[in-house]
């Protein structure tokens, strides 16, 4: 049975990687594990932590215990592979308060939180299952290994096979679809570093597509690009380098994505006059109100997506919402999020994400509420003119 009640077993202690840290109340470094040792620091840590909407696993163990050290190796690579989510450590004798406020009799348990709240839990060294559950729970995108098969938005594709990357790479010559090759490496940390914003991107210019290839397994692809440094990012389209970063640069990573993609630019409001094809976001209710004010002296379709950054359905409609902002420039495209802007979605009575309603001259003529991309399409067009 991989799993030890609180009985004593005595088993040698196995060498960590990543570093597992005791806690100082600072932040933690991406992949590393946070061992409490107190338990008035682990709840000042707990508190803070209801206020974000980060997954935490909460490894409880113990030095003597036999499965404890059997799952710790699959433990410290899940740290380092789902890099949004928090990994604490507790040992139940160091911290038996903590342990018996939650609950646990059983060594090795996991327990998944979010937001103060307990919503899963694996008891005993299961590997399978509680990566399953972490992939449930977690809200950084999948990186998917290539079958040949076409991905889902907001994923990244990780090869690992020459042969089925050159396939890829030359049907990818055939579109217009700019393509990102983010050259890495397990042992690199600034490849480490970069990689939640990586995941980031990925979610947010779901019209480009992002590959990851590993320098040590796939050598002979780095050395056709001509790849010395790590990371280095690519910018490929129709088979051609148009562009590239090398090294651990968010910024300017996301300068060239945002330069060479085709997805309108979603921008944010400054009270000028904006270009054909982009979408508006507002971030103050203030400049809201006068753009509002403004809008019913025109005849102009407003349509105004009500939407939320942790909204699953929300980021699937958004490529169509893009899609629709470059197709009907005579129609004006508005974003506001739920969260940062509460009072104006309580103004319009938005209660579900996301939330499309269709306005002319400050009246609301229309709604559509869900990811329902033909019925948006079919209002837009039957209020356009």
């Amino acid at each position: 049975m991989w799993a030890t009640i609180f009985s004593r077993v005595h088993a040698t202690h196995t060498s960590v990687q990543p570093a597992i840290i005791k806690s100082n109340g600072l932040q933690a470094k991406k992949g590393q594990i946070i061992a409490f040792h107190s338990s008035s620091k682990w709840k000042i840590h707990f508190e803070a932590s209801k206020q974000a909407s980060k997954l935490i696993v909460i490894d409880f163990t113990a030095s003597w215990c036999g499965p404890c050290q059997f799952i710790q190796p699959a433990i410290d690579k899940f740290a380092e592979k789902y890099t949004d989510v928090e990994f604490i450590k507790i040992d139940v004798d160091e911290l038996h308060d903590v342990a018996q406020e939650f609950g646990v009799q059983v060594m090795p348990t996991f327990l998944f939180i979010k937001k103060g709240n307990e919503i899963d839990k694996v008891v005993g060294a299961k590997k399978e299952e509680i990566q399953k559950k972490i992939e449930k729970h977690s809200v950084q995108p999948a990186i998917i290994k290539s079958n040949g098969l076409q991905t889902k938005k907001g994923q990244i594709i990780a090869f690992h096979s020459s042969s089925k990357w050159k396939i890829h790479f030359e049907a990818s010559k055939q579109t217009s679809k700019l393509i990102v090759i983010d050259f890495t490496a397990s042992w690199c940390g600034p490849c480490q570093f970069i990689q939640p914003a990586i995941n980031e991107f990925a979610e947010k210019y779901t019209d480009v597509e992002f590959i990851k290839i590993d320098v040590d397994e796939l050598h002979d692809v780095a050395q056709e690009f001509g790849v010395q440094v790590m990371p280095t990012f690519l910018f490929i389209k129709k088979g051609k380098e148009i562009d590239k970063v090398v090294g651990a640069k968010k910024e300017e990573i996301q300068k060239k994505i945002e330069k060479h993609s085709v997805q309108p630019a979603i921008i944010k409001s400054n009270g000028l006059q904006t270009k054909k094809g982009q979408i508006i976001a507002f971030h103050s209710s203030s400049k809201w109100k006068i753009h509002f004010e403004a809008s019913k002296q025109t005849s102009k379709l407003i349509v105004i997506d009500f939407t939320a950054s942790w909204c699953g359905p929300c980021q699937f409609i958004q490529p169509a919402i893009n899609e629709f902002a470059e197709k009907y420039t005579d129609v004006e495209f508005i974003k506001i999020d739920v969260d940062e802007l509460h009072d104006v979605a309580q103004e319009f009575g938005v209660q579900v994400m996301p939330t499309f309603l269709f306005i002319k001259k400050g009246k609301e003529i229309d709604k559509v509420v869900g990811a329902k991309k033909e019925e948006i399409q079919k209002k837009i067009e039957k209020h356009r003119f």
